[in-house]
């Protein structure tokens, strides 16, 4: 795992600050075929949002149509059939594209989550020691359910050992912060809403493991040979946005409220 965090450092250095330096915005021809994005409600990938909104895609000539999904199934099958171009997936995710069949290639490292995913727990669960025999509620495949597994892993506790239910994200937050259920695999801004709820903790989140869980644009092996300009463009749109979010901090902020329906101060 050490060094596939040197590795995920590494790229994110590249995508994050090698290319933002030399990025200059000069508006291109649009595109007539618009580029399809599926994304899901992470607050991770907000700079694709915020480049939509500042007009940074338009500005190297795209026209980008964002579809917004939670469904992972759902997202697969949109992918494999050509509905869309890109999707936004975490590298635990990725496994599972290949299971499915689908040739999907990450190419751009768009963030990495630093606390925004987490196992959250009534009272009387203290520690990992204390979820054996215990029930969490979250989704298979998605990112705090995996983290969960590897913190597991590292402290050489039986996966099996504790109890799993199906359930979604959004649904679980809303069941754990009404006491009907115990433990919750959550990422944010569902993980804020459920830590409301009295005498409950979070037992770890993605804190406690830096780039374990790391969101990447993806794309298939055809789109990337087929749309290989317009995915450069793409590139080049969020590298001029990530230097934008460094420089207008609360313009970002505001754009991200909205977008997830939060106040500016839990952005």
């Amino acid at each position: 795992m050490k060094k596939f965090s040197l590795l995920v450092l590494i790229v994110l250095s590249a995508t994050f600050f090698g290319c933002q330096s030399s990025t200059s915005i000069t508006t291109k021809k649009k595109s007539e075929e618009p580029l399809r994005v599926a994304l899901y409600s992470w607050v991770g990938i907000t700079p694709i949002y915020i480049a939509q909104a500042e007009g940074f895609f338009a500005d190297q000539g795209l026209s980008v149509e964002i579809i917004s999904t939670d469904d992972l199934s759902a997202t697969k099958t949109m992918l494999a059939q050509g509905d869309v171009d890109i999707v936004a997936a975490t590298g635990d995710m990725l496994p599972t594209y290949h299971d499915a069949g689908i040739k999907a290639k990450a190419f751009y490292a768009i963030d990495y989550s630093n606390g925004g995913d987490g196992i959250i727990v009534s009272k009387d669960i203290k520690n990992l020691e204390d979820l054996r025999g215990k029930t969490v509620y979250g989704e298979s495949g998605w990112p705090p359910l995996n983290l969960l597994y590897f913190a597991l892993e590292e402290a050489g506790i039986a996966i099996d050992s504790i109890n799993y239910q199906e359930m979604k994200t959004d649904e679980a937050g809303v069941a754990f912060q009404a006491e009907k259920i115990q433990a919750a695999a959550l990422y944010q801004p569902y993980l804020y809403e459920a830590i409301q709820r009295e005498e409950s903790h979070i037992i770890l989140d993605s804190s406690d493991y830096e780039y374990v869980i790391t969101d990447y644009v993806v794309a298939t092996e055809s789109t990337l040979i087929h749309k290989k300009e317009a995915l450069k463009n793409f590139i080049a749109a969020l590298d001029a946005t990530h230097s934008f979010i460094e420089k207008n901090p609360q313009r970002s902020i505001d754009i991200t409220a909205k977008q997830f329906r939060l106040d500016p101060s839990e952005v």
